[in-house]
């Protein structure tokens, strides 16, 4: 049966506390036994499987069991019946490129995105201070860097859960909610512009406000909306960039059995491989 597959790309970024390459962490993995493999996470099984390292490259199956909120099974007829089996397995394939320290990562849908991903790498290896980017595609940030930077429109639903961009006690979520009256809806939507003659938005401030609002949306801390920039590229003319459709990935159709999973992972894994490949040169401009 063909299925849409996506895969996104990502840059993993060592911080305080990420003394080794990411890689070693999946190499760790790798080593343990996948019988012993398991963590359980906010009640919920995890493990990797499938991992394997070709000439450099890793790949592997993330994988999550489902026993709760289980769908019906659709009888024939337009009937509606218990599934029938005591739970379900998700799963996404991803491969990691420790040249560009790029990971490519299934989209899917159930809890086996990059948030849940690096949390069970943290449980298995202690490990801790790696984040995930969402990578731009070289157009895009052959724009932004060349460009000139005038405004920058960000929209926010149900801001509560963002984090304190100070060591302060006022968080963002905070700040927003001080602003509003008990009228104002829970979608906020704020627009810094420049007037004629201003000095350009510094590409710095932009990006750093870029990297963690693009950050907070990856691991589900607050509902960002829109991210966009406006540009003026070097013969005058205005452009805009939408920061959350600018994330590097790949779609395609494949042919998807429904009831053989090891297959079924194989043709998934051999899509992500192959548009990694692809753009394998425009990463490592990127990233090396």
């Amino acid at each position: 049966m063909d299925k849409w597959v996506c895969v996104k790309f990502y840059r993993i970024i060592k911080g305080k506390g990420a003394n080794e390459p990411f890689s070693s962490h999946i190499e760790a993995v790798h080593k343990i036994s996948e019988q012993q493999r398991e963590r359980v996470i906010d009640h919920v099984p995890y493990w990797i499987d499938k991992i394997k390292n070709d000439a450099g490259l890793w790949s592997g199956r993330f994988c999550r069991k489902q026993s709760g909120n289980l769908p019906p099974r659709a009888e024939e007829g337009i009937q509606l019946a218990p599934l029938g089996v005591p739970a379900i397995g998700q799963t996404a394939a991803w491969i990691y490129d420790p040249i560009t320290s790029v990971l490519v990562f299934e989209a899917t849908q159930g809890g086996v995105g990059t948030p849940q991903f690096f949390r069970y790498m943290r449980n298995v290896c202690s490990c801790r201070g790696y984040a995930a980017r969402p990578a731009i595609g070289i157009e895009n940030l052959a724009r932004l860097r060349d460009g000139r930077i005038r405004s920058l429109v960000i929209k926010i639903a149900c801001p509560q859960d963002l984090q304190a961009v100070t060591p302060t006690d006022m968080t963002v979520a905070s700040g927003l909610r001080n602003m509003m009256s008990a009228n104002v809806g829970t979608q906020i939507e704020v627009k810094f512009s420049l007037a004629v003659g201003d000095p350009d938005i510094p590409r710095s401030r932009v990006r750093q406000v870029l990297n963690w609002l693009r950050s907070e949306k990856q691991a589900e801390r607050g509902d960002i909306k829109k991210l966009e920039a406006g540009i003026i590229d070097e013969d005058g003319n205005a452009q805009g960039i939408d920061f959350l459709e600018a994330h590097m990935a790949e779609r395609t159709e494949i042919d998807i059995p429904d009831d053989d999973p090891d297959l079924a992972y194989d043709r998934r894994n051999k899509f992500a491989v192959s548009v990694f490949k692809k753009r394998q040169l425009e990463l490592r401009d990127l990233f090396n």
